[in-house]
């Protein structure tokens, strides 16, 4: 639901603000109403859960 209150909330700015700074790496993609968090280059799933793990602790 895009008027739901966690897309106003201080962890999805933080989230945001973390991958615009990282544009190579990730991108936001939308499908019928759904958001989705594309990261390219990512080899293998430990590198994933490195992400994801950076993207917590920022």
């Amino acid at each position: 639901d895009p008027d739901s209150l966690y897309y106003k909330s201080p962890l999805f700015s933080k989230i945001l603000d973390y991958i615009q700074k990282q544009p190579c790496v990730f991108q936001m993609k939308e499908n019928k109403d759904k958001l989705s968090l594309v990261a390219t280059g990512v080899p293998e799933l430990h590198s994933a859960i490195d992400l994801l793990r950076k993207i917590k602790e920022y």
